[in-house]
């Protein structure tokens, strides 16, 4: 050789040497002839995260949903909505989602949903009176639809104003059917303030008591058949109440302006 240089079988060796160093690392437990161990899995979802996954994939689907699948969809919704665990705000989208199923075309599944209003407190009132608004409305308005809110209005016995003040303007509505309706809603506030008992109560032997005494009379079929339709819903809330028992709303009248100063209502 004329040039200095070093043997290929060096060369050879110091290549090897340097993929070597690159090569990826044998792992400890393959050196020591070791079981290989699972990889690590990632944690599962918290029922935060899961709830609210839910709550985004059931909005993304419910107009499509068949009957069978909403229903079960309305149950889950209820069942977020009291699990103690689950976030505040992650629950904030059930009354909307309930709404959303309340104010469909399909009547079974929509009373379902206004039932499910119930259980959700006093979150439950406002969806339920715009399903109300909507179904009083209507052309022909769906008795199923609007006795499902007034039921559903009666366990939550909300006691804000909107809601008050909804109830007492149907004992006037030209339906009797809604008028009774109205008033059976009004006795679920047999527990509620005593002030706020006390003008329910005043209401509804205001907006009822002249149809009672003009009943007494047949001649007036009208009324007769009014009455017929909504007197017990209008005795049972009178009696509810006022925590008495009373044959008829001018006894209940006479009742009332005797006691309607007691200290009792204050309570």
């Amino acid at each position: 050789m004329t040039m200095t240089s070093r043997p290929f079988s060096a060369l050879l060796t110091a290549a090897l040497l340097v993929a070597a160093a690159f090569a990826a690392p044998v792992p400890a437990f393959a050196q020591e002839g070791g079981t290989p161990t699972p990889p690590v899995q990632p944690p599962a979802p918290t029922k935060d995260a899961a709830a609210a996954q839910y709550l985004k994939e059931t909005k993304a689907a419910a107009s499509k949903m068949a009957d069978q699948d909403a229903k079960t969809a309305i149950k889950k919704l209820v069942e977020i909505w009291k699990d103690k665990e689950i976030a505040e705000d992650t629950k904030k989208p059930v009354p909307d989602l309930l709404e959303h199923f309340g104010r469909g075309d399909k009547t079974l599944v929509a009373i379902e949903a206004i039932d499910a209003l119930a259980e959700l407190g006093t979150a439950g009132a406002p969806p339920a009176l715009r399903i109300l608004d909507k179904a009083l409305g209507a052309k022909d308005p769906s008795v199923d639809i609007y006795g499902s809110c007034l039921r559903s209005l009666k366990k939550i016995a909300d006691t804000k104003k909107t809601t008050i003040s909804t109830l007492e303007d149907l004992l006037k509505h030209n339906k009797e059917d809604v008028v009774g309706k109205a008033a059976d809603a009004i006795s679920g506030y047999k527990d509620a303030p005593g002030k706020l008992r006390k003008d329910l109560l005043e209401e509804v032997i205001k907006g009822t008591e002249g149809t009672c005494a003009q009943a007494k009379d047949p001649k007036n079929a009208g009324q007769v058949r009014k009455w017929n339709i909504i007197q017990t819903s209008v005795m049972n809330a009178i009696n509810a109440l006022s925590g008495q028992k009373f044959k008829d709303v001018q006894e209940a009248r006479k009742w009332f302006n005797e006691h309607k100063k007691d200290k009792s209502w204050d309570s």
